[in-house]
Parts: C-alpha cells; structure tokens; sequence
C-alpha cells in the first residue's frame, strides 16, 4: 500500500511540474522598436542624491537627453527643482517634448517660448490619440449610466433587502459593476482602436 502511494504522489509531482512547465514555457521577446514614445527622465547618476542636495549640472543632463534625443518622442520628469528645472528646455532644444509640468516649468519660470513648446505637442500627437479617447470616453459613459440606471430602476425588487438598505446595497453593486465593466470594456476598445 506504501508503494502505490509514493508511486501515486510522485505521478501527480511529475503531472503538475509538467503542466507547470508546459504553461510557463518562455516567451520570445518581440523586437525592440526604433523610436519609443516616451520615457521617465532622472539624470540622477551614482554620486548624485537630491536627498542631500547634490544634484546633476546641466551638462550632465543635456549629455543624457542627447543619448535619448534619437530614441523617443518624450520624457516626463518629477522635479523642477535646482538643475532639473532646465530640463525642459535642453529637452525643447533638442526635439524632445515634455509633459505640462514642463510647460508651467520652463515657459512660466524660465521663459522659454510657448510657441515653440506647444508646436511640438501638438506636432507629436496623432488624431487617433483623440479619437480613441473620445471613442473610450462615450462608451465609458455610456456604460455607466446604463448599469446605474439600471440598478437605480430595478432596487425596489431587490429580495435581499429593503429601504435604505436596499438603496446602499445598489448603489454598491453599480459602482462595483461599472468599475469592472469600464476595465473589461477599456481592453476590448483598445484591442479595436489598436
């Protein structure tokens, strides 16, 4: 009896790390694409700690924005503070576009031009950019109203409860179920727009 039991458990270890195994199997990589859309920019480097005030000079960060400058469209930053407010503006000398945190740093506080900054957004953004959030947006709303007006119309019958309760207990499940709807119907809507 001993003997089929081992036999038996090491049959379904085998069985599950096979499986295992089967389901896991490395994927190949697919191909690097030539430009990239956009980075998160820190030209932190091993000896720099804005923690303790030592930050990169500005040679050092337009040296890594050159590196960068052939391979995105992009970069966000975090910080306008010491030398990183003049990452806008090396970016912008380079064709590089920043996010509006950099308008308001390099056009407000540095003065560089707004003309020249909003030509390139408006330079490196596609209309299926607005169509799809457009698209996303109505079907979002949509969704929405229906599955609250839904739960709205219908509490009255709810069996698991009455009154205020019952109230609660559907405006939870239309939160719940719009949320989880808006996620569903997001990767599908993408999976189209794309």
């Amino acid at each position: 009896m001993n003997k089929i039991n081992i036999i038996i458990t090491v049959a379904i270890a085998t069985l599950t790390i096979s499986v295992w195994a089967w389901i896991n199997r490395p994927d190949s990589e697919p191909p690097w694409p030539a430009m990239i859309q956009g980075f998160s920019f820190s030209p932190v480097r091993a000896d720099e700690d804005p923690t303790r005030n030592i930050y990169p000079t500005v040679m050092e960060i337009r040296q890594d924005l050159e590196l960068l400058a052939d391979k995105t469209h992009a970069v966000r930053t975090y910080s306008v503070t010491n030398t990183f407010a003049e990452i806008p503006r090396l970016a912008a000398e380079l064709g590089l576009n920043v996010a509006l945190g950099g308008w308001i740093s390099g056009c407000v506080l540095l003065g560089v031009n707004s003309g020249a900054y909003f030509y390139r957004v408006v330079s490196s953004t596609e209309l299926s950019d607005i169509t799809g959030g457009l698209v996303k947006s109505l079907v979002f709303g949509i969704l929405v109203i229906t599955i609250c007006c839904f739960q709205g119309f219908f509490t009255h019958m709810r069996t698991d409860s009455y009154g205020a309760r019952s109230v609660s207990l559907s405006t939870t499940s239309a939160v719940v179920i719009s949320c989880v709807m808006i996620l569903i119907s997001d990767y599908v809507v993408t999976s189209f727009i794309l």
